[in-house]
């Protein structure tokens, strides 16, 4: 077992992107951060124009004209190159995810595919919008904030030092009703997770509810669960919108004072304040503020993904090499134990076959034959024990694992059968002539198309074809979970007939099975509840 964890941090995201990439974001990011600095800087410059001179008014529109084309040129730029960085960025964390997943399903076999892709479309998506989008934001803002204050306080330092800390005061009602605010959107998101188990709970004992006659009860708990839930998000709201109305009272002296204040100064001739003056401060001083409302909102978004942006795995190292022969094809196990919980399944378990030899785990249900097999596979942890094949603990590339539900994907014969490895077709054919299916699929067996999970070939085939993906990689072990319970009882005898032939250890559970064929190939019978009493 090999434990690996991958940390999504920024260092993480900066080795990951191409360097040119990041220069080239870099660039952009800092030219089209002076988009909020034009509008003011431009429309601050008109009153000092003369409008007589039809050259200078001409130099003005080209100059501005050029100007918001860089910015803009640099912002669009920016915006696809910030799109491409999060394709990358997307690509890498979604097969992390995937390869995390695959490789810990071998401790959790229970583990659904579809819970994977959604958790894996879900998780990605958070960083996406909380992280990989904001991180790369936080710069431009950043970038913006920077730029507004420099022209700020270059227009003029003390009216533009009062602009910015008049500005800075809109601030205040968000921050000091932060945790206000926290405490109610705690409240609300417990009111609702409530609500929704109340309601996942009632609609999976509607029947039992209804039997019962218990439903006028069960309505009413429902309902103050909904009331509940509602209130608190009225509450949550309201307390926003009170927010917001103290943010309007703000803003009236915010934007006014200062104007005020600067119009004092250019009537008595102070620091050589002018109308000019005050338009490029009243235009930019307010994306100083702007800018840090983003930088916070967007630090906010990154710190709620920490969580899910450390993500952690079990590996378990594999041989994908063909097994190669061994001197003793003898499988071993030796005094095997497993526990779920506090229940012990079976302790001390020892078996023994030499090469060749066939095995029925037989035994009532539930009394852990399926268990035995995951365990002796390395499917599932044991509490103590070792499986040995040839003197060695048995690797994956010793055996083929073949349960009734038959892993097929959409594509050809050829590749459900050479799982996209190098075959010759001579290989394959022969392979599938040892199970009996080349004729049954034709003159082009390889080319024959299979639909998705298998739907067009018959239960008995698809057990066939799994027998033969380990004839075709020389398996010397093959281990069988109830393969024939879904199958009629002439289907499951040819399978039977087909895997007792093997040149191979074969381990079968099976609750049912037909004794006669089972004695015609001197198949051993293990009963897992008489040798664990």
């Amino acid at each position: 077992m090999n434990k690996k964890e991958v940390n999504v941090t920024l260092k993480w995201v900066l080795k990951n992107l191409n360097p040119w990439m990041i220069l080239c974001l870099f660039i952009f990011g800092v030219t089209s951060s002076f988009e909020g600095v034009l509008n003011g800087y431009i429309l601050g410059y008109i009153p000092r124009l003369n409008v007589k001179d039809g050259n200078s008014l001409i130099a003005f529109y080209i100059a501005a004209v050029l100007s918001y084309l860089t910015v803009y040129v640099s912002l669009f730029l920016f915006s696809l190159l910030m799109q491409k960085a999060i394709q990358t960025l997307n690509e890498k964390i979604k097969g992390i995810y995937f390869r995390a997943n695959f490789a810990s399903s071998f401790n959790n076999p229970n583990l659904d595919s579809s819970e994977v892709l959604n958790n894996m479309t879900s998780i990605s998506k958070q960083i996406e919008e909380k992280y990989f989008e904001p991180l790369l934001l936080l710069f431009q803002s950043l970038m913006t904030v920077i730029s507004s204050t420099v022209v700020v306080l270059m227009t003029n330092p003390v009216l533009g030092l009062i602009y910015l800390a008049l500005s800075f005061m809109s601030l205040l009602p968000s921050y000091m009703g932060k945790e206000k605010m926290k405490i109610k959107t705690d409240m609300w998101s417990h009111s609702n997770s409530n609500f929704l188990a109340i309601t996942r709970d009632l609609f999976a004992g509607r029947f039992e509810i209804t039997n019962f006659g218990v439903k006028k009860l069960f309505m009413q708990k429902f309902d103050h669960s909904l009331h509940d839930e509602e209130q608190r998000y009225y509450q949550l709201n309201a307390f926003q919108y009170v927010l917001q109305f103290i943010s309007w009272l703000f803003a009236i002296l915010i934007t006014l004072t200062p104007i005020f204040i600067g119009l004092w100064m250019a009537k008595n001739n102070i620091l050589g304040v002018t109308v000019s003056t005050i338009l490029t401060l009243t235009l930019t001083a307010d994306h100083v503020v702007g800018g840090f409302r983003q930088l916070t909102n967007f630090e906010t978004q990154i710190q709620s993904t920490e969580g899910i942006r450390k993500i952690s795995w079990t590996e378990t190292k594999t041989d994908q090499k063909i097994a190669q022969p061994v001197a003793d094809n003898k499988l071993v196990v030796e005094n095997l134990s497993v526990k779920r919980g506090d229940r012990e399944i079976f302790k001390n378990l020892s078996l023994s076959l030499n090469e060749n030899d066939k095995m029925i785990i037989t035994g009532p249900s539930g009394v852990g034959k399926s268990t035995l097999l995951n365990a002796i596979a390395g499917y599932i942890p044991i509490e103590m024990g070792d499986v040995k094949f040839g003197g060695h603990k048995l690797k994956y590339s010793d055996f083929v694992f073949i349960s009734q539900n038959i892993w097929l994907f959409a594509g050809t014969i050829r590749e459900n059968l050479s799982l996209l490895q190098n075959f010759t077709d001579e290989e394959l054919v022969a392979s599938l002539k040892k199970v009996g299916l080349y004729k049954e699929l034709g003159s082009k067996a390889l080319d024959f198309e299979i639909k998705e999970q298998g739907s067009n070939l018959s239960g008995g085939q698809a057990q066939r074809l799994a027998v033969a993906r380990g004839l075709l990689r020389h398996k010397k072990i093959f281990l069988l979970d109830e393969i024939t319970s879904s199958l009629d009882h002439q289907n499951a005898d040819e399978v039977h007939r087909l895997i007792y032939q093997l040149p191979s250890i074969v381990i079968e559970v099976a609750h049912n099975f037909n004794k006669k064929i089972a004695q015609e190939n001197n198949v051993k019978i293990f009963n897992l509840a008489q040798n664990t009493k």
